[in-house]
């Protein structure tokens, strides 16, 4: 068994079954649905509309994230009154700055994390180290030096004690059963997420449940995550 507390994933967009989404996590409580919004993708495959964001929302999801990305960043940090009422939905906001091209203010980011008040989640990588020991406000990290390309990487980083760590890069069906004892070992004893994306999509690049449901049964089998063994029934 691990300590695995959460499993984000990522990329359902307009194409996505909203009801699927909420009988999938009824199933599978450990289950975060994570929404990606950057303006110059809007509406392609993992960027869903605002008008499809937001009837998700209406379907009461139990655990949601948004993932920002691009000019939504700086929407986000500085808080735009559109995205700032959008990320207020979420129970996370991940905010995907890459330092070297795109640059943020940390004391800034400090304070729309505090005034946030909820979990938010910083890009922990090479690139991105620095800055994120900049913020000084609480907050989550997630590694990824994949920069969300979904590759894996030769050896997962250790845990951070005092952030709550989430684990993603070339994670999927094909890989997890070689991938996750090896983050296992990385998180050590301490409570820690995995998150995927590409590693979700099929061969025509929708959000595929198939590959969702192999992750989440292997969760359970193999780490111990919950199952609501009634609602699970009305998947098959």
């Amino acid at each position: 068994m691990s300590n695995l507390a959460l499993v984000s994933f990522t990329g359902p967009d307009d194409q996505t079954d909203i009801g699927k989404l909420k009988a999938y996590q009824e199933a599978f409580p450990f289950i975060e649905w994570a929404i990606l919004v950057f303006p110059r993708d809007t509406g392609s495959p993992r960027y869903p509309q605002r008008d499809w964001i937001h009837r998700f929302l209406d379907s009461g999801p139990t655990q949601a994230a948004l993932h920002v990305c691009g000019q939504d960043v700086h929407n986000f940090i500085n808080r735009e009154p559109e995205m700032w009422e959008l990320a207020q939905r979420f129970n996370r906001v991940q905010v995907n700055f890459f330092q070297g091209k795109d640059p943020i203010d940390p004391a800034k980011l400090s304070d729309t994390i505090n005034a946030y008040g909820k979990p938010v989640i910083l890009p922990y990588n090479p690139k991105n180290m620095v800055t994120n020991e900049q913020v000084t406000a609480p907050h989550d990290v997630i590694f990824d030096r994949s920069g969300g390309k979904g590759l894996s990487p030769d050896s997962w980083p250790e845990a951070l004690t005092t952030r709550f760590c989430t684990y993603a890069g070339g994670l999927g069906p094909e890989t997890i059963s070689e991938q996750f004892p090896r983050i296992v070992a990385a998180a050590r004893d301490l409570p820690f997420g995995i998150d995927m994306q590409t590693g979700l999509r099929d061969e025509q690049n929708r959000f595929d449940f198939l590959k969702v449901k192999s992750v989440s049964v292997y969760c359970v089998n193999e780490a111990g995550a919950k199952l609501n063994a009634l609602a699970y029934a009305s998947l098959i």
